[in-house]
């Protein structure tokens, strides 16, 4: 029952986002979030191997692409594939590896990649002890790991699910998300021997508000209110979490 249910959620993701440009409509306040938040987390590092999960349009990790370095970028959707494959920079084609699959599914190399970024990907995703497993098997022993979840628990996260709930009766989502809680996800990470580097912890304005508002308006609130990954204001309100892992230990998990 449980492979079954997967196995929908991933045919169900895969179409919601075949023609992605809502969710660009929608969420690209978001994206340019996560983009600068990757900035002030690694910037001044180096990276010989990037894996990109759920990579959209490519714009998070792209910018860390290197003449000497090699980034694999992973989503379901074709649609965000030919995104990012057409942000690829002129003379850098042959170090990028476009993997058109379920990460769970995905045929990667253990022990290769020194950063992983893994930003929206957690609200599909159904068991969090595999899924991050898989992620510390592909880690080299000093790899770090981007992460991002939204915290159904925190005081927003709640008011947004409980929107949601009234509304898809009549307006049916076009995927159905998984609700995480930050101590489910870090308890998890944490186990298999991971350290907080930094985090970055904001809220977006209500689904309403957001409409009303839009893209500019939106990510300008955020910034106001919670400030940057440098300097994080009031992130005990945010129900988004952006975390930084580095490794603490250098075993893996069987």
């Amino acid at each position: 029952m449980r492979e079954q249910l997967t196995a929908e959620r991933i045919l169900e993701t895969d179409k919601a986002f075949q023609e992605p440009e809502w969710y660009f409509r929608k969420r690209g306040y978001h994206v340019r979030v996560r983009v600068e938040t990757v900035r002030d987390f690694i910037e001044g590092s180096t990276f010989a191997r990037i894996l990109d999960v759920g990579c959209g349009d490519g714009s998070i990790s792209l910018p860390w692409l290197r003449s000497k370095s090699y980034l694999t970028l992973l989503d379901m959707s074709d649609g965000m594939l030919a995104r990012a494959r057409a942000r690829i920079p002129a003379g850098l084609s042959s170090r990028v590896n476009i993997v058109k699959s379920d990460f769970m599914s995905a045929k990667l190399e253990p022990n290769s990649y020194d950063l992983i970024i893994c930003l929206g990907v957690m609200a599909y995703v159904e068991e969090v002890p595999r899924f991050l497993e898989k992620v510390a098997t592909l880690l080299t022993p000093r790899g770090e790991l981007i992460l991002e979840w939204t915290d159904s628990r925190r005081l927003v996260g709640r008011a947004v699910t409980l929107y949601h709930r009234i509304v898809s009766p009549v307006r049916p989502p076009k995927v159905t998300l998984v609700p995480h809680n930050s101590q489910e996800i870090l308890g998890a990470i944490q186990r298999l021997g991971f350290r907080v580097s930094g985090s970055y912890r904001y809220c977006s304005p209500l689904p309403v508000v957001r409409k009303v508002l839009g893209e500019e308006l939106n990510y300008r609130i955020i910034r106001w209110l919670h400030g940057d990954a440098r300097w994080n204001r009031a992130a005990w309100l945010g129900e988004e979490c952006i975390f930084h892992f580095g490794r603490t230990v250098c075993s893996r998990p069987s």
